[in-house]
This record gives structure tokens, sequence and C-alpha cells, in this order.
């Protein structure tokens, strides 16, 4: 988790960035430092291109930092879903069986089988077990 210079910021959930890209303290500061400008500008009761221009970056910060603390999204969601996935996927147990029934058919006794034989066979044999 970043270190952030605010602690207020803390309690916002962590989205798994990565601490170069976590831009959350900039734009807070960005926004306080923009904010007592404005206020002042506000004060003033003066409508100039400044205002404007500090008026939308105020907004921009409290938008970006907002997002933050209303996001309900799971951050981590693609790396659970990955091993999930990843557990799914593995199939070698399944190579293991296949290769001990081949091997277990090549074995020298009452027939012995090719290579290409015994794949033929297994698969004969694997169909069977899916269709009952």
């Amino acid at each position: 988790m970043a270190n952030l210079k605010d602690a207020s910021l803390s309690f916002i959930r962590d989205r798994g960035v990565r601490d170069d890209l976590d831009s959350r303290d900039y734009f807070l500061e960005l926004g306080r430092k923009i904010l007592t400008d404005v206020e002042r500008q506000i004060k003033a009761r003066q409508l100039t291109a400044k205002f404007a221009k500090d008026w939308g970056v105020v907004l921009m910060c409290h938008g970006f930092i907002s997002s933050h603390i209303i996001d309900d999204s799971d951050g981590f969601n693609h790396n659970r879903a990955g091993l999930l996935s990843a557990q799914t996927r593995y199939r070698e147990p399944q190579k293991r069986w296949v290769a001990r029934q081949i091997l277990g058919m090549m074995q020298p006794g009452r027939r012995r089988l090719t290579r290409k034989q015994a794949d033929a066979c297994l698969a004969e044999e694997v169909a069977q077990l899916e269709l009952s």
C-alpha cells in the first residue's frame, strides 16, 4: 500500500495501483493549493478567466479523489480471477493419468501395442466412458 502524505486518504480502499502511478496525493495537494486562490477570487466577486481555470482544476481534483472514495470495484479481482482460472485449466493430473494408461498398454505381456495403437485404444475407452 502506498505511503500517503495525508492520512485522510488512507481510508480509501487500495486499488492495487503501483506506488509510482498512484496520483491521489498529487491531486489532493493540487486541489488544496488552488482552493485558497479560488476562495480569494470568490471573495473578490470578479469572474475572470483565471477563476474559471482554477475552478475547473478544483473540480477535476475533486472528481479524481471522489472517484477513489466512491468506487466500489475490486481492484484485485483480476488477480483472483487469474488464480481461479489457472487452477481450472491445470491439466497435469489428467496428463499423468493418460501417460500411465498409455505406458500400461505398451508393457510387454499378452498384447504389446505401439504408441499410436495405445493412443487409439485409450481414445476409444475415454469415448465409451463419456457416453455412459
